[in-house]
């Protein structure tokens, strides 16, 4: 495959419409289960690796 030194490869964003969507829905029964408990939710882990370039950053700004 032929890389040019000008020009990145296209990347395409094929996976945030299917994560963003989980990962808010997993930190809403999170909290909603400490809700219905009357307690003041843990904090919420979640781990993403990814290459540099690969939106890591982004997801999190938009899941924030």
């Amino acid at each position: 495959m032929y890389f040019s030194i000008n020009k990145m490869p296209e990347i395409i964003d094929d996976k945030s419409e299917h994560c963003v969507p989980f990962i808010l829905d997993r930190i809403t029964k999170h909290r909603e289960s400490f809700a219905s408990k009357g307690e003041e939710p843990t904090p919420f882990f979640v781990g993403l690796n990814g290459v540099q370039g690969a939106g890591k950053t982004t997801l999190v700004c938009i899941v924030s």
